[in-house]
């Protein structure tokens, strides 16, 4: 008879295996380990550690005495984390990518990392070299590519990312094994497509391209990140979006209502081309928010249409018509439409009648009738585009009466396809030339430009 295999050990280690089986704390041992004792003191669990770092220790007491003493104000912490030096970045984005800051003291816990911690953090963040900060949170990324390490990349981008960044926040954002969009990536991600595109508006230029080549997902989040830069640059992806995504029609028509005309004649024509049929909609709210957005890119084709909308059944559908129609016509006529038809007829009757002629003049008149033309045609409600079309080649002119005279008119006229040539006014050698365009790129822009013309059109980037 074979003898089986031998039980290795005593009676009593045996007896005390199996009561760690009954108690459901087995340990495993192999006979180079063998199995604790219980007579064995066993050690008491280790509290996470302090971080001891002199400088490290500096960096969390200031986020900790943040969330203490809000009355202060962000900027003071801000100032005092900036003042430790580009060495804070390392423990500035080990908090953030483990949300939360570690304690300083023996009696204190790990602190969840708080909004205003947050945006303390960022704000220091964005004040030293980016490339650094980047490089530093894509290591973490690739060695951590978790839910919590995604949104904390994704704020870094508010913080510090450009261009390049825009692509990569797509990326960080969506991944195919989830079926929705996490709240607060969906919140990181618009935060960080919002501020890249404030920072540099070159990313405008491309952004149509990388929208819809993006998961369809982030097509909502990716609309309001570009109404949230109040920028008409956004128009043109707007313009697109509606075109392929018509169940995002109606967010996408409030958020256009945000960014007000585009700069370029074209792109006022492609989104005016896609909104006006909404003017047709059976939906209330729509079809007054597709009033509302033509009447802020100034749409002078929808007209028509408008002062139909004056005698709709619902209130809503009228005041954003009458408000439209006022914004396209900077006119204060009545809420009726045989009053708006009127005036609509006469301006037409004025477009056939003398809009070319006075073409004419501005082009091969003497002094006088230019400059009777040019004040005439600062007077007119519509067709205020292919008017700024004709004036913006007499800012070059010659004759400095007419160059003044021309600023004016484009000043009235209220076109912001003007700025570009406004811009190059700015540096006219005549001093009230350079004035008069200064006060109408400010009107036009709605901001306070700087002295320097190089710096204004850097700021515009135009």
């Amino acid at each position: 008879m074979t003898e089986g295999p031998r039980i290795r050990g005593s009676w009593s280690s045996l007896l005390r295996a199996l009561s760690c089986v009954a108690a459901g704390s087995l340990v495993w041992a192999t006979p180079q380990d063998p199995l604790p004792s219980p007579e064995t003191p066993q050690p008491a669990p280790v509290a996470r550690p302090i971080d001891s770092t002199p400088e490290r220790a500096k960096a969390f007491e200031i986020l900790r005495r943040a969330r203490k003493d809000r009355a202060l104000g962000a900027e003071v912490f801000a100032a005092e984390l900036r003042g430790l030096g580009p060495d804070v970045i390392e423990p500035l984005l080990d908090v953030l990518f483990a949300h939360e800051v570690p304690p300083v003291q023996p009696d204190e816990t790990h602190q969840t990392l708080s909004i205003e911690q947050r945006e303390i953090l960022l704000a220091t963040l964005s004040s030293f070299h980016a490339a650094r900060t980047l490089h530093s949170a894509e290591l973490r990324l690739a060695a951590q590519p978790s839910a919590v390490a995604r949104v904390a990349g994704l704020w870094v981008y508010s913080a510090v990312g450009d261009v390049p960044e825009l692509a990569r926040a797509v990326q960080l954002a969506h991944v195919e094994r989830e079926t929705k969009l996490p709240a607060k990536c969906e919140e990181a991600f618009r935060a960080a497509v919002t501020k890249i595109l404030v920072r540099n508006p070159a990313g405008f230029s491309g952004l149509s391209g990388l929208v819809l080549r993006a998961p369809p997902e982030l097509h909502r989040p990716f609309v309001f990140a570009i109404g949230d830069t109040r920028d008409p640059r956004g128009q043109e992806t707007f313009a697109r979006l509606l075109t392929f995504r018509e169940d995002l029609v109606d967010v996408t028509v409030a958020q256009c209502r945000l960014l007000g005309p585009p700069l370029e004649p074209e792109v006022r024509e492609e989104l005016g081309r896609v909104l006006e049929p909404l003017l047709d909609s059976t939906a209330p709210q729509l079809c007054a928010a597709a009033c509302r957005a033509l009447g802020e890119i100034e749409n002078e084709n929808s007209i028509p249409r408008l002062i139909e909308l004056l005698e709709s059944t619902e209130l809503t559908v009228r005041e954003n018509a009458l408000w439209a129609l006022k914004r396209c016509s900077r006119l204060n006529l009545p809420p009726r439409a045989e009053a708006w038809s009127r005036w609509f007829r006469e301006m037409q009757a004025w477009w056939d009648e003398r809009a070319h002629g006075l073409f004419v003049d501005l082009r091969d008149g003497q002094r006088l009738e230019r400059m009777l033309a040019l004040e005439e045609l600062g007077r007119v409600a519509i067709y205020r585009d292919e008017i700024t079309d004709h004036v913006t080649p007499l800012l070059s002119d010659g004759d400095v009466l007419v160059r003044r005279r021309a600023c004016d008119t484009l000043h009235a006229l209220g076109m912001r396809s003007a700025a570009p040539a406004l811009l190059t006014a700015l540096e006219d050698s005549d001093g009230e030339v350079r004035a008069k365009a200064r006060g109408a790129l400010e009107a036009l822009l709605a901001r306070t430009l700087p002295d320097d013309p190089s710096e204004c059109r850097r700021l515009l980037k135009l």
